[in-house]
């Protein structure tokens, strides 16, 4: 599943319970032709990216992560709307520097406003309906979803 040409394979059983040793793999199934940097890496998943699918969102936490991911659209001239999830105040000190990067790039974000409560409570309902064993990580399938309903990708 994950990346271009299926390049890698994962396999991961995912035990609901600790009773038995969980079985976790990976297979690489093909070499690269060529060694570029993670810059150019970057760069030339954007672009590919951009020519695959339009209407992009890039989720932004804040963090350096994003921030690359949003710099690798942006430093092409790629359009694409930065989504943040604002948590109260809860996160706040982790958005101030997506919202920084969209304020200095003149980018117009989409925020995502929830109580605390509410969207603990929404990723867990996640978490459940997909029986998924890890909560943490559930915020980006519930984003995903979302901007698939925004008509985006």
């Amino acid at each position: 599943m994950p990346g271009k040409d299926n390049w890698i394979k994962l396999t991961y059983d995912g035990k609901p319970q600790r009773i038995l040793k969980e079985s976790f793999s990976i297979e690489y199934t093909q070499k690269t032709d060529r060694i570029i940097s993670f810059t150019q890496a970057c760069l030339e998943s954007a672009w590919e990216i951009s020519t695959t699918y339009k209407n992009i969102y890039v989720s932004m936490s804040g963090g350096c992560d994003s921030e690359c991911v949003a710099n690798s659209f942006y430093d092409q001239g790629i359009t694409f709307v930065p989504i943040i999830v604002k948590l109260e105040n809860y996160n706040e000190h982790d958005i101030i520097y997506a919202l920084d990067w969209c304020r200095d790039k003149n980018v117009k974000p989409h925020i995502v406003e929830f109580k605390l409560v509410d969207w603990i409570k929404k990723i867990t309902d996640l978490q459940m309906q997909d029986k998924n064993r890890m909560t943490w990580g559930m915020h980006n399938v519930w984003l995903a979803d979302y901007v698939k309903r925004l008509g985006g990708h």
